[in-house]
């Protein structure tokens, strides 16, 4: 009877100690999932409206773990924990990966990203380096269109600042990486009429290499490759140049030493005649910077071409005309 009863005490005890494993287990798969509340870190116009992130675009997100607890990393090594992992609208201002991520149940992370998103089996290619706090995309290609940008970890006395699944939601204040430009091109009444037929920029580099960290971006000159035409408005009948709506259109651009812009148009009286006319930095900007934007007000009439530039943050205006 004793023995039965020894038997009876053990599978007791092995069913106590299952049922811990099986708390242990629930516990592990309950941890909260990494979301992300991705903004802009000034209003755009075009291309990007407003300062809410466009919920049709993915990013990309790196997250780096340490030992240490939420706050300033002071010590203890790190590792890997989020590589390149892809992140997408997941309702309200929620964004969260593909394949769901989630917290650690100790230590703390730290987060960086770019968008749009980019495969790791594409030419593109994205690294976050935590000991120098340096995210580096490269093979970056510039279509005109695609507005390049990135977002790093909060930095503190030199310490990156390390979070835990105690907060909400991880802010990711994006920055703009690339230029934009933008062209309103008017005509003059009482004045041979003018049809605008092509906006290009001449040999400007179509391809290059990023590097972001807490001091700002900078895009390194001697991987700044594939240089190219592009064409920024492009028009085979020709658009009547008005003294009031100007024709409009907007690029995005690598920075750097700004390049020739190449305007092409008919001027139209009794007979119609093809011109040309050179836009040279020297006439207008000298140099493109990251998250700024370039406005060329520009002026045909009786074929001379008059030029203003203006340069802004990059931000739009509402109808009073006040920036906000």
């Amino acid at each position: 009877m004793r023995k039965v009863i020894n038997i009876l005490s053990i599978v007791t005890l092995l069913s106590a100690a299952v049922s811990c494993v099986k708390s242990d287990r629930i516990y592990d798969n309950s941890r909260s999932e990494i979301d992300m509340d991705p903004v802009m870190s000034v209003m755009s116009k075009a291309i990007i409206s407003g300062t809410g992130y466009p919920v049709d675009v993915p990013f990309g997100v790196f997250a780096t773990y340490s030992s240490n607890p939420a706050g300033e990393w002071t010590s203890g090594p790190v590792q890997s924990y989020l590589e390149n992992k892809k992140f997408i609208h997941k309702g309200d201002n929620k964004y969260g990966g593909e394949q769901p991520a989630y917290w650690p149940l100790s230590g703390s992370l730290v987060f960086a990203g770019y968008s749009p998103y980019y495969p790791d089996s594409g030419s593109v290619s994205a690294t976050f380096d935590a000991e120098t706090k340096t995210l580096s995309i490269s093979n970056f290609v510039s279509d005109g269109q695609t507005d390049l940008m990135y977002f790093l970890p909060e930095v503190s006395d030199d310490k990156l600042v390390g979070l835990n699944s105690g907060a909400s939601s991880v802010p990711a204040v994006f920055s703009h990486a690339l230029s934009l430009v933008e062209f309103n091109v008017k005509g003059v009444d009482n004045d041979v009429t003018v049809e605008l037929k092509g906006i290009t920029f001449k040999d400007i580099p179509r391809m290059g290499t990023l590097t972001a960290d807490a001091s700002g971006c900078n895009w390194d000159e001697d991987d700044l490759s594939s240089y190219g035409d592009l064409q920024v408005f492009l028009s085979d009948e020709g658009e009547v140049l008005s003294s009031e709506t100007p024709v409009s259109a907007t690029s995005l651009v690598i920075p750097g030493s700004a390049v020739n812009i190449d305007l092409a148009y008919d001027a139209v009286g009794a007979t119609s005649h093809a011109k040309t006319g050179t836009i040279t930095p020297e006439n207008a900007v000298m140099e493109w910077v990251a998250g700024k934007k370039y406005i060329y007000n520009i002026t045909i009439r009786s074929g001379f071409i008059v030029i203003e530039s203006v340069t802004t943050s990059y931000i739009y205006e509402d109808e009073s005309g006040i920036e906000i």
